[in-house]
């Protein structure tokens, strides 16, 4: 609800020129869009909860918390994954984190291996547990590219925690940006 308009927001509030007028147009019609389906709808719970004789101070706020909680975490994901990445190939253009330790191969599995992200976008229909011998086919295949595997969030966060303000974007393809694996990977 902050964090990805924060982030995603900044592109238009900072009129960046890679934005053309219809685009800005466009954008701006999806902000006013967002405050007034949002107003809508806490405007019609406050109506219908007060209309029934709903109690308000015998809520738990708390039961709210997935709520705020799911959105950010997932957005948080995505900016892991993406963000600052300058390649367009899906492999080279996404964070892949293969894990290293236990927390990250607990996390990684019941998230269906989400974070080996590269297969992932490169082959969709990969089951999750095929996308790591997928990963290190290709880069058998192509030692030449230097892709960007990370043994654990961790390391993948301290990466991309710079491009929140220095590149806030993603997919320039006319330079690649390389990582060395062994070094990604703590080796």
């Amino acid at each position: 609800m902050i964090t990805g308009p924060w982030i995603y927001g900044r592109i238009y509030f900072l009129r960046d020129p890679r934005l053309s007028p219809e685009v800005r147009r466009t954008i701006f019609r999806e902000y006013v869009m967002v405050v007034l389906a949002w107003s809508a709808f806490i405007y019609g719970l406050i109506a219908w909860t007060s209309h029934i004789g709903f109690d308000w101070r015998k809520f738990d706020p708390v039961w709210l918390l997935p709520l705020f909680l799911a959105p950010m975490v997932n957005t948080g994901r995505k900016f892991v994954e993406h963000l600052g990445m300058e390649s367009s190939d899906p492999i080279l253009g996404t964070r892949t984190i293969v894990a290293d330790n236990v927390l990250t191969r607990m996390t990684s599995f019941f998230n269906f291996d989400i974070a080996v992200h590269g297969p992932h976008r490169r082959n969709a229909k990969l089951n999750h547990n095929e996308r790591t011998p997928k990963l290190r086919a290709y880069q058998q295949d192509h030692p030449e590219l230097l892709v960007p595997v990370f043994g654990s969030y961790l390391a993948a966060i301290i990466d991309m925690a710079p491009c929140l303000w220095n590149r806030p974007s993603t997919g320039d393809s006319q330079s690649n940006r390389q990582v060395h694996t062994s070094e990604a990977m703590g080796d």
